[in-house]
């Protein structure tokens, strides 16, 4: 399960509820109750909780030991059973996860030119090269080796900051945006993190 919360941490300790020495909401044996809000309620609770307003709900009790030792016992097998359940998903999501890293690897192996093959593409004085422009993830590619594309027509699709930047040859520019070339290497995959300056398609000019 997973959510988003008024924050409990206050650096500076000027905000309701915490103090300069004390820059976190919790002390030890604090009970916390989380409940659901609508979107809004969530939204304005943030809002007045930045600009120092917001206000924690708590109450003092005193922590009874005896019954909080009975209530282990009472859930005991309850316990078990969840963090058998635990246990299980946790093995299966690793499996997932390592058998989604080893296809990733895999393909990026069978993708990946040797350095002596890239460095003979880039002396061919037919190649031409598409740079990343900024430091990003790669979110798709939308050509294949092969194909015929023009000088603007975006051939990688960068992430960056949650914004999407399509790249091509000429960037913005329209004074060749008739010219076609051909798709003669795709250096980068879905997920990779590419750096500005990195290239990322070479083109031959036909």
């Amino acid at each position: 399960m997973t959510g988003q919360t008024i924050p409990c941490f206050d650096q500076l300790g000027v905000k309701p509820g915490f103090s300069p020495n004390k820059a976190g909401l919790f002390r030890d044996f604090d009970q916390i109750t989380f409940y659901r809000v609508e979107k809004d309620e969530l939204e304005r609770d943030l809002a007045l909780f930045r600009s120092g307003c917001y206000n924690f709900k708590y109450e003092e009790v005193m922590f009874d030991m005896t019954a909080h030792n009975h209530l282990l016992e009472q859930t005991t097998d309850e316990v078990a059973a969840f963090k058998s359940r635990q246990a299980i998903a946790q093995v299966e999501m690793l499996a997932l996860e390592k058998e989604s890293m080893d296809r990733w690897q895999s393909e990026k192996e069978r993708n990946e030119l040797p350095a002596d093959q890239i460095s003979l593409l880039r002396e061919d004085p037919d190649i031409l090269t598409v740079y990343a422009p900024l430091d990003a993830n790669v979110w798709k590619i939308t050509v294949g080796e092969g194909d015929i594309v023009s000088a603007t027509q975006a051939v990688v699709i960068l992430e960056a900051m949650k914004m999407e930047v399509s790249i091509s040859y000429l960037g913005d520019k329209k004074d060749d945006s008739k010219k076609r070339y051909r798709v003669e290497k795709v250096l980068v995959q879905p997920g990779d993190i590419v750096r500005a300056g990195d290239a990322v398609v070479f083109l031959r000019d036909n």
